[in-house]
């Protein structure tokens, strides 16, 4: 306990010697597995990219990328994803792929925390639309624990929380002193390289770190509809279950598929409730 006292003592003299002016840009892989009967596997995961400094700093992730597209083209190859029409021609098993919803654009998924006012805009793709909302810096009440591990070559000490429904544990690195990290989880003495939840069905961790970074923030990118935080969740589980309802109906009324077989369609996927990363609010 005496050496987290004297870690959060020396963070609060060098987080002002160190960051002012300093741009930081980290690279991550943002892992969601949107099936709560699923754990999460990688190829689940997408790049995202933390830029920041002394003001502010911008996530951003869920967009097209030459990363991203690399990644799809070799699951497809690993598990043989066809069409339906061919699984249903030749009568053989196989895996398919449906598009359905609002393709992501070219700015994708953001989270810009304003440090002047403490506040965070966020945008993202639900479904058919790009949501816009707007809160203030949630205080998420962390625990750290006297426990370290090695991540991209720094020291990194373990915090534990419960923020929003989920359960996390975080592995965080006095060395670079920012309290920051990837999404909402912010607040510890040192800069985020690894969160996960305790189901595993959210897990981020930093690929390469550039610190100081050239970069500059990008401002936020404020094109969608805006709404409050409430609404968002109302929104996102209305649309969320008739996305799946309709997915449900297009696989049933195939001729040719084995509606009858159990892995048409997992029925705790078409009943999800909780696929954003978010339980409550």
């Amino acid at each position: 306990m005496k050496n987290i006292f004297l870690l959060l003592f020396i963070f609060s003299l060098t987080t002002h010697l160190f960051s002012q002016n300093l741009t930081y840009k980290i690279n991550y892989r943002h892992c969601r597995e949107m099936d709560t009967a699923r754990k999460i596997r990688d190829t689940t995961g997408m790049d995202a990219q933390l830029i920041g400094n002394s003001i502010s700093s911008n996530y951003q992730f869920a967009r097209p990328t030459i990363f991203n597209k690399s990644i799809a083209e070799e699951q497809k190859k690993k598990m043989n994803i066809t069409t339906l029409e061919n699984i249903i021609e030749k009568k053989q098993p196989g895996v398919a792929t449906i598009s359905a919803g609002l393709k992501p654009d070219s700015i994708g998924n953001i989270l810009f925390w304003n440090k002047k006012n403490d506040s965070i805009f966020a945008r993202e793709r639900i479904v058919k639309q790009y949501i816009l909302t707007f809160e203030l810096k949630p205080e998420i009440k962390w625990n750290i624990v006297e426990e370290t591990k090695m991540i991209k070559n720094y020291t990194c000490l373990k915090a534990t929380t419960e923020f929003r429904g989920r359960k996390y544990t975080a592995w965080f690195t006095p060395d670079i002193p920012i309290s920051d990290g990837p999404w909402k989880f912010k607040g510890l003495p040192g800069l985020i390289l690894s969160i996960a939840d305790e189901d595993f069905q959210v897990f981020i961790y930093a690929t390469d770190i550039e610190y100081p970074s050239k970069d500059a923030v990008s401002p936020f990118y404020k094109n969608g509809k805006i709404v409050s935080m409430s609404e968002y969740f109302i929104l996102l589980q209305k649309e969320m279950t008739e996305y799946y309802n309709k997915l449900d109906a297009t696989l049933k009324g195939l001729q040719g598929l084995d509606n009858n077989s159990p892995s048409t369609i997992d029925p705790k996927v078409n009943k999800i409730k909780y696929y954003s990363i978010e339980k409550r609010f």
